[in-house]
């Protein structure tokens, strides 16, 4: 990398906390969702895309299924301006079509700039280094947010409330989550989100091998160590739900992988074939029965949690939403595989979910002061809040399939990295693969494609396989 891209790269990836800039989101007409790491990065995709292209260099192979999705996602959308789309209060369909497209294709610029950024193994390391310089910023401010929410009881000082209110549309006089921890991002979702899709994968991925992209290092203990430990004391303060659940799929993920090894460790250790079955079984078992403990305790100072051991008898699902105190989600969920059912090819076209609430929304939708108040009082368009209902229902089983395509080929290339003997490749192979493990549970609760985290992951795997398969060839040469 030049010295330009170095500069942009430091940036951008020191600015990963932060998703809601002020000065950006009222340039973007009061988006909540401005991470300024995302128009960056976005910005040095298309360069080196445009590079490659007048170059004639090989693109990575993940790019072709990832081509074909926004292949489909822009058919499906040219589509829909063909059928009987009335606008939603004042919105009009081309507007939010227009923003759709434009965040889709901020995620992929983001993804090829990770992707072909990084030319030598120093490049990726350089990544990785920033990426800890952020993490730092996270934790740090995460755990002084944690500090003040349980030693003052969320009264926070006129410094914090000043520096917060510079970095974040969402200060904290205002912020309905006084007792919980958002550290720079605009709600805990969003922190938990990319501290599972991202920051983790990558800190948990170094201390498994003991790789660190750091110049020291105190025996066993690396700053990647450190942070994987503080960060998961912020994801616990927190208190998301689904930051819980994307965590333990996450390490659930990990721990059977490792419980092959530790089956055929106990066999040839003890020589009892039982043992073989007998240790991944009890592991896991106490893995569970920890994440069960974890979850009671938070129960404790979390009301919403406190429901998980607390259900009555319920006579549909929306009904077990609403105890859980996600209802408003569930409406959501429900109104995007209604639209799905009507498109199931190609989808209704990016953007177009909200557009179908006045006949497809579920009554039940009314019984929830959220929803009724979005409904009534509020001027927005209504989207699925879910990543996978949001594919079937804007791109149909045709734009779904060839994003799990996407995601199956960067997860065959993170395996076949994870088995490396070199520590940097093995950790951007498990890198990758706890990344999309952690996807699949975290795009249960978010669906925009303007968040740069988990683009930025696959990146950096994909830019791992190059910059190791170029590695090769000039070893043989």
């Amino acid at each position: 990398m030049n010295r330009w891209q170095s500069a942009l790269v430091g940036v951008a990836l020191l600015s990963l906390p932060i998703t809601s800039l002020p000065v950006l989101s009222r340039w973007l007409g009061g988006a909540l969702v401005a991470p300024p790491a995302s128009f960056l990065l976005a910005g040095l995709g298309v360069i080196l895309f445009l590079q490659a292209l007048w170059r004639r260099q090989p693109l990575p192979l993940a790019f072709a299924p990832l081509l074909v999705f926004v292949g489909i996602s822009l058919s499906s959308t040219g589509l829909a301006f063909f059928r009987p789309l009335l606008p939603y209060k004042t919105h009009p369909y081309w507007k939010e079509a227009l923003e759709a497209a434009l965040t889709l294709g901020v995620g992929v610029s983001v993804w090829l700039a990770a992707a072909l950024g990084p030319r030598r193994r120093e490049d990726l390391v350089y990544w990785l280094r920033w990426l800890n310089w952020a993490g730092v910023l996270l934790v740090g401010w995460g755990l002084l947010q944690a500090g003040v929410i349980f030693l003052r009881h969320g009264q926070y000082p006129d410094w914090m409330v000043h520096v917060q209110s510079w970095f974040s549309v969402r200060d904290f006089m205002r912020s309905t989550f006084r007792k919980r921890v958002t550290a720079l991002a605009y709600e805990p979702s969003w922190l938990a989100h990319m501290l599972n899709v991202l920051f983790f994968p990558y800190w948990l991925a170094a201390t498994l091998t003991g790789f660190t992209a750091c110049r020291r290092r105190w025996r066993w203990l690396t700053l990647e160590r450190v942070l994987f430990l503080l960060g998961f004391l912020v994801l616990l303060a927190s208190f998301s739900r689904i930051g819980l659940l994307g965590f333990f799929g996450m390490t659930g993920f990990l721990l059977l992988v490792l419980a092959r090894n530790l089956g055929a460790w106990g066999q040839a250790r003890f020589r009892q074939r039982w043992l073989g079955w007998a240790l991944p079984l009890l592991s896991l078992a106490l893995f569970f029965a920890g994440g069960v403990f974890l979850v009671w305790l938070l129960s404790l100072r979390d009301p919403r949690m406190a429901q998980i051991f607390n259900l009555s008898r319920f006579s549909n699902i929306y009904e077990l939403g609403h105890r859980l105190k996600f209802g408003e989600r569930v409406i959501y969920w429900a109104l995007g595989i209604q639209v799905f059912a009507l498109h199931p090819v190609l989808g209704a076209g990016l953007g177009s979910v909200g557009f179908y609430v006045p006949a497809y929304l579920p009554a039940y939708a009314w019984r929830l002061p959220e929803v009724r108040n979005a409904l009534v009082l509020r001027d927005f368009v209504f989207n699925s809040k879910n990543l996978w209902v949001r594919l079937l229902a804007e791109t149909g089983i045709l734009g779904f399939a060839a994003f799990v395509v996407f995601l199956l080929v960067l997860f065959l290339q993170a395996w076949l990295l994870h088995r490396d003997e070199n520590k940097l490749w093995r950790t951007l192979g498990w890198m990758g693969l706890l990344a999309v493990v952690a996807l699949l549970g975290e795009g249960i609760s978010l669906d925009s494609f303007a968040f740069p985290y988990f683009w930025l992951a696959f990146g950096l795997v994909t830019a791992g396989v190059r910059v190791r398969s170029a590695a090769g060839m000039e070893e043989k040469a």
